[in-house]
């Protein structure tokens, strides 16, 4: 499979489609008993883009999620990329300060969270982002409407079917290789955390090179690290989509 298969794209977000095109059925995504297949996770980048769409994001806009590694969130992060915009993810280990200095900076149009996890409740963090930072236009909960501040995942993945085939494939072909698709935050030791914009060629490079040295069969990765860590979504996540594995999830 390695040597026959393994292809390197010019854009991350079309891998998905590129597998389930080859092997529908093999598993893509796995967390306890939730278990994507490649056709699913293609179907599903597919749903979330159009999602996106319908609620405004625009090649070059930013989406922030608050969540931890699992299907969801990945998919967000391709189905973003999909349509030219940029993901960032948030720790959720985060102070409040911490949160509010990136999603300040980064400027997201939609912010996705967990409103609970580790006995922490994040809906009034994500009140007070709303409140403070103007540029942040509506959350989206990955749990029930929250009343007043943001609508459930359900509702929002409801809108993408106001978009059309037409609409959404024009979105997709206007992307380019060279547009970033992630962008993360680092500050090494000293000073304030720095965005780093990747652009979809380079994740696609460097993943296709990790698996010129790092082959397995089957290709499974584990990918327990917090999504704002580029090892999370560069280093474990995309390398594993570029070969065509099972990525799981903690």
């Amino acid at each position: 499979m390695k040597s026959e298969e393994l292809v390197e794209l010019s854009r991350v977000s079309d891998y998905p489609a590129h597998w389930a095109a080859r092997h529908p059925d093999r598993e893509a995504m796995v967390l306890g008993d939730l278990r994507w297949s490649y056709a699913e996770l293609a179907r599903n980048v597919d749903l979330y883009a159009r999602a996106l769409w319908a609620h405004g994001v625009r090649r070059g806009d930013r989406i922030a999620m608050l969540a931890t590694p699992r299907p969801e969130t990945l998919a967000m992060f391709l189905a973003a990329a999909r349509i030219g915009a940029m993901f960032t993810g948030l720790n959720l280990r985060f102070r409040y300060d911490e949160l509010h200095f990136l999603v300040d900076d980064a400027k997201p149009r939609l912010l996705i969270f967990l409103p609970e996890f580790a006995e922490r409740d994040y809906r009034g963090d994500v009140r007070r982002l709303l409140a403070e930072i103007p540029a942040v236009e509506q959350a989206i909960s990955l749990g029930a409407t929250e009343p007043g501040l943001a609508r459930s995942f359900a509702e929002f993945l409801a809108e993408a079917t106001k978009i059309s085939t037409g609409e959404i494939a024009a979105a997709i072909d206007a992307v380019h290789p060279l547009d970033p698709c992630l962008l993360i935050y680092t500050s090494g030791t000293t000073g304030r955390p720095k965005g780093a914009m990747l652009p979809h060629r380079g994740l696609c490079h460097c993943s296709r090179n990790q698996l010129d040295h790092w082959w397995a069969e089957p290709l499974r990765v584990l990918d327990n690290l917090p999504i704002s860590n580029v090892f999370c979504i560069g280093d474990l996540f995309c390398f594993c989509l570029v070969g065509g594995g099972t990525t799981v999830f903690m």
